[in-house]
């Protein structure tokens, strides 16, 4: 069983006072809206995995700031042995309108930033042990989408038989839906949900972009 999640709400999609904390701009923090979504959809996933029986589970994030915190928030529900795989294949798409230069090691994960020191101290954080397609800027939508497909095609590989959770953003979302399932899906919201189950090659997906759970008092 695949987990494909979007990141939670980023700060500068959020109040005028998220905004001013941001440090990187290229590298918005979530806000605490953001947070409240990564623990919700953690508890969610949480109960997937205790109804499937599931008792661990891979997990691997985009290394910017917005998708680490989101997975963290995730894991911090799970109560399971955690370590967590960055993998800069599944980034952001280098669009020259949205980045002005090649910004991947400065991230504040690549970074070492002080101010987020101790977000990634939470959790073991790893280098994903398979090669990566590594973006090159800039970097076309076309380019992107297969970049990302073949670097999620690896990751399945690499983790084969083992159940993944992976947060990445909403462009890679619709690249595994497009992937999996031939379809352009426009409505990847903050920390929406797919559930996908393979048997061999065939993708069957038991949710698509599902926000369900955010909207639920109790999960």
């Amino acid at each position: 069983m695949l987990f494909l999640i979007r990141h939670g709400e980023r700060a500068d999609d959020s109040t005028n006072a998220e905004k001013q904390r941001i440090i990187l701009p290229f590298d918005p923090h979530l806000s605490l809206n953001g947070e409240a979504q990564a623990k919700k959809t953690g508890k969610y996933i949480r109960n997937i995995l205790k109804l499937q029986s599931i008792e661990n589970i891979i997990l691997v994030t985009s290394p910017y700031l917005r998708c680490v915190q989101t997975i963290i928030g995730i894991a911090s529900q799970l109560e399971q042995q955690i370590e967590i795989y960055i993998a800069k294949g599944l980034g952001e798409c280098f669009r020259q309108d949205w980045f002005e230069k090649d910004i991947l090691s400065e991230l504040h994960y690549y970074n070492s930033s002080q101010f987020y020191e101790h977000v990634f101290k939470q959790y073991p954080l790893l280098d994903v042990p398979y090669q990566e397609v590594i973006q090159k800027y800039p970097e076309s939508i076309q380019e992107f989408f297969g970049r990302f497909s073949e670097n999620y095609k690896r990751m399945r590989e690499h983790f084969s038989n083992k159940n993944i959770l992976v947060v990445t953003h909403g462009y890679g979302v619709h690249a595994v839906n497009m992937l999996e399932k031939q379809i352009i899906s426009n409505n990847a919201d903050y920390c929406s949900v797919n559930v996908i189950s393979y048997q061999k090659e065939n993708a069957d997906y038991l949710l698509l972009n599902s926000t369900a759970h955010l909207k639920k008092s109790k999960l």
